[in-house]
């Protein structure tokens, strides 16, 4: 993945029906992501979180539905650029 965009560093991405959080972190040309459950993630600082079912955040991580249909919390801007923010580059 390849960030396209200067908004904020973290995207939190939660799964409320499997208990499953990823945090995107992005640096320079890229980001790294990180697993955990729900129940032990620390509380949001900062970046944005998105919040849904994990067919919903399927869908709407990969373009086919909007990601403001979901709960979303802090950096609202990321949320509106999302298609235009990442791309993905299968080598």
């Amino acid at each position: 993945m390849r960030r396209r965009s200067h908004h904020a560093d973290l995207l939190r991405v939660e799964a409320v029906d499997v208990g499953e959080r990823w945090t995107l972190t992005f640096h320079g040309e890229g980001a790294h992501v990180a697993r955990s459950p729900l129940a032990d993630a620390p509380p949001h600082s900062g970046g944005a979180c998105v919040r849904g079912t994990a067919e919903q955040l399927y869908s709407a991580l990969w373009n086919r539905t909007p990601l403001a249909s979901l709960h979303v919390e802090g950096d609202a801007g990321m949320v509106d650029d999302w298609p235009r923010l990442l791309r993905v580059r299968w080598r």
